[in-house]
């Protein structure tokens, strides 16, 4: 039935790192409930609603508790190995999921503790998307959806090791696109505590010459806000710019997937950026999004933090973006700033 009887002996050191842990605060919420035997695994559905079945709906092999979804999973396990912690979750089967999370709040590591929250909200939503939509996530999509949740740059961001790159591209470094096309690199950047955000787009054509590059100043309510606000900028900049087939690149994985697959249905922060998305798809002639890692989207991702970090929206190009603010002495620092990274 949870961990009611230990989580609640230590409530007051735990809720204090977790709450201060930058993180979303849907995670922030998931972890809370978690700890206190709030979220609706089959193991606390079949003792207090009498479910016909206890048993794990991923492996089908255990009774699905709380530490086993999230932790010790057979198919969980492989998560957690393969990613940036590199754990061995095992020797955690016989503990309490209270016991979990404390080992990983000893060291007062805050990123790490980030790392460890997001890759357990992301397994969840995976678990739930088999669940309720019948969709399969591989190991690298989940661990993909995990580092896009987690807003703070740092050493201990949540990322793949270079041989386990989501779509297999052996690129490292920019590519131009295809004769006939223009490419959107794009990016965002948020901190949680200020709730800054920034977008960053930079669009380029076949010869690699740059048409058109932006540093957005925003206030968002999360990391995918900004990412899914950042496609939509390009898009619309294509769009201004009558651009016939549009390319758009973006490390946000899990983003790249939703779109390929057209599901437009976002939360209440970026359901109307999907819906003008997929409004303004039918416009042009052609439009691929594809993921890359972050080494082949430097450009976009230094101009977001910048935008995030400054608090500051700068356009350059040939045309200008609607709405950007452009102090003159910022612009010829953003221009400087484009041109060194380009």
């Amino acid at each position: 039935m949870g961990l009611r009887g230990s989580a609640v002996q230590h409530t007051s050191s735990v809720w204090k790192k977790i709450w201060r842990v930058k993180v979303p605060y849907r995670i922030q919420l998931f972890t809370w409930k978690a700890l206190h035997g709030a979220i609706p695994v089959r193991d606390i559905l079949h003792h207090r609603i009498h479910i016909p079945s206890m048993i794990c709906p991923i492996c089908h092999m255990e009774p699905e508790t709380i530490l086993h979804a999230l932790v010790t999973c057979d198919k969980v396990e492989n998560v957690w190995r393969i990613s940036d912690l590199n754990v061995r979750t095992e020797s955690f089967k016989d503990k309490t999921f209270l016991d979990w999370v404390n080992y990983w709040m000893d060291g007062n590591n805050e990123d790490l503790l980030a790392s460890v929250m997001t890759l357990m909200w992301s397994i969840w939503c995976s678990r739930n998307n088999l669940l309720f939509n019948g969709r399969t996530d591989n190991e690298r999509s989940i661990i993909h959806h995990a580092h896009s949740m987690y807003p703070n740059i740092g050493p201990r961001r949540m990322i793949l090791g270079s041989n386990l790159n989501r779509y297999g591209s052996p690129h490292t470094s920019w590519n131009p696109p295809p004769q006939g096309w223009i490419k959107a690199n794009t990016d965002g950047a948020w901190d949680s505590s200020s709730l800054h955000g920034g977008l960053g787009l930079v669009l380029r054509n076949h010869n690699n010459i740059f048409l058109f590059a932006a540093a957005i100043f925003c206030y968002a309510s999360s990391a995918e806000e900004t990412e899914v606000r950042a496609i939509w900028t390009a898009m619309r900049k294509a769009r201004e710019l009558k651009v016939k087939k549009l390319l758009i690149e973006s490390d946000a994985a899990f983003l790249v997937d939703q779109l390929n697959r057209k599901e437009f249905c976002g939360v209440w922060n970026t359901d109307a950026y999907f819906k003008d998305i997929q409004d303004w798809w039918i416009e042009f002639e052609d439009v691929k999004f594809v993921y890359i890692p972050r080494t082949c989207n430097l450009v976009a991702h230094d101009t977001a933090a910048w935008a995030k970090n400054s608090c500051y929206m700068i356009c350059s190009g040939q045309h200008r973006l609607s709405g950007c603010y452009q102090p003159y002495r910022k612009t010829v620092l953003i221009c400087r700033f484009l041109s060194l990274l380009i």
